[in-house]
């Protein structure tokens, strides 16, 4: 199945803004007493917020690229994946912020 260059771009793009989206949401559910459940960005956090960021940056950027080079076809599901997670982020955050109302 062969991606054009104008599907990568736009998956590559999906793929970072959902990166993006996901930095800040846990950001936020962080603040509001959420617990970080991946152990190498709880890692990272708990050196400061700006280094998970970096970390978070470095690391998906490092393997978006790769993946657009030697697997082109996944980035529609990587896209797919950070879509469902920003889905997910919303529902938690009107979980904690409704919770924390009442």
């Amino acid at each position: 199945c062969k991606v054009s260059k104008k599907e990568i771009r736009m998956f590559v793009a999906i793929a970072h803004f959902g990166n993006i989206f996901d930095i800040v949401m846990t950001l936020n559910a962080l603040s509001l007493g959420a617990v970080e459940m991946n152990p190498i960005m709880d890692a990272a956090i708990s050196v400061s917020p700006w280094f998970f960021v970096a970390v978070k940056l470095i690391i998906f950027t490092f393997a978006i690229a790769l993946l657009a080079k030697r697997q082109p076809k996944w980035l529609k599901f990587v896209a797919g994946v950070y879509s469902l997670l920003a889905a997910w982020h919303c529902v938690v955050l009107y979980v904690i912020t409704n919770h924390s109302l009442t």
